[in-house]
């Protein structure tokens, strides 16, 4: 009977006018068999696009319709709920799924030269006061006389060796020990701005072809899962199921959830950054724990 309510519905949407009965006549025989209480409550089992057709029908709530796909219904939209990425993103994307799940294992980049005078003006007072504790700490000479507390000093933002500002010889050799370190730490920040600007590359892409998503629980005792947000069009998704199914065809089942329909439609895939041209913009804030944090290393 499920099926015959099924395509009732598909020919009274299609040919109202044409056809000899009329929508109430869906609702007693819907009504009359407990169709839906049958669905929602029992083995009887329809495939997706019958499910589909109740629900545009209005006789499954957003909430059962949901529960039916294998999906939620939160916030007004549609999410699939799932463990990581892994759980919907294909092998193709091994990396991208390493990247979203902050499993990769980034390992930083090989030491390079940098100029140091560009990223003078984003060190903090205290990354400035490191710089002389670590020049004075380190006995360092400049020409022939040693750097101490009396002639380093923070003077307006700025560090100076007697008169003399210390990144206009930041480049001399009596200082390439305090050179390295700084340059080695601008390294560092530049490996975190690669890193974030790929996961953010990644995260961009994922979001306009597949949806929004977020890590919550369904309540305090539940463990955090991964919501994402479905960008569907149910006119594809229907086709595709039409396609597969046939436009009268309700019984028999393929799929079983949302999921493995979209999946078959590729729906999962999206478009891949362009990692050859991804630089990240240092963030001053990791520049100078960075720098402080490798000022004490060395």
């Amino acid at each position: 009977m499920l099926y015959l309510i099924l395509t009732m519905l598909k020919a009274y949407n299609e040919f109202d006018n044409e056809i000899n009965f009329e929508k109430f006549d869906i609702d007693n025989f819907i009504s009359k068999y407990k169709i839906l209480e049958n669905l929602l409550f029992t083995n009887i089992k329809c495939n997706e696009l019958g499910i589909i057709i109740l629900w545009e029908n209005k006789y499954l709530t957003n909430e059962e319709f949901a529960k039916l796909m294998g999906v939620e219904f939160n916030d007004n939209s549609f999410w699939l709920v799932c463990d990581n990425f892994d759980d919907i993103l294909s092998n193709n994307y091994s990396f991208e799924i390493d990247i979203l799940n902050g499993t990769f294992d980034w390992q930083p980049s090989d030491f390079y030269d940098v100029a140091i005078e560009p990223y003078w003006d984003d060190y903090t007072e205290k990354t400035l006061e490191r710089i002389i504790k670590f020049c004075v700490n380190k006995g360092f000479e400049i020409d022939g006389e040693l750097m101490t507390n009396e002639n380093t000093n923070l003077i307006d933002g700025d560090i100076y060796f007697n008169d003399i500002k210390l990144i206009s010889i930041i480049d001399d050799s009596d200082l390439e020990e305090l050179k390295n370190s700084l340059n080695s730490a601008i390294c560092e920040a530049q490996d975190s701005a690669n890193y974030s600007e790929c996961y953010n590359s990644i995260k961009t892409n994922f979001k306009s072809s597949i949806g929004e998503f977020k890590y919550k629980s369904k309540s305090d005792k539940d463990i955090e899962k991964l919501w994402v947000k479905l960008n569907i069009d149910w006119e594809d998704v229907k086709k595709n199921l039409r396609d597969t199914y046939g436009e009268y065809e309700f019984e028999e089942t393929s799929f079983g959830n949302l999921y493995h329909v979209l999946n078959d439609m590729d729906f999962f895939n999206f478009k891949k950054p362009n990692y050859k041209y991804l630089d990240g913009d240092i963030d001053k804030n990791d520049l100078n724990e960075d720098t402080q944090n490798r000022l004490d290393w060395d």
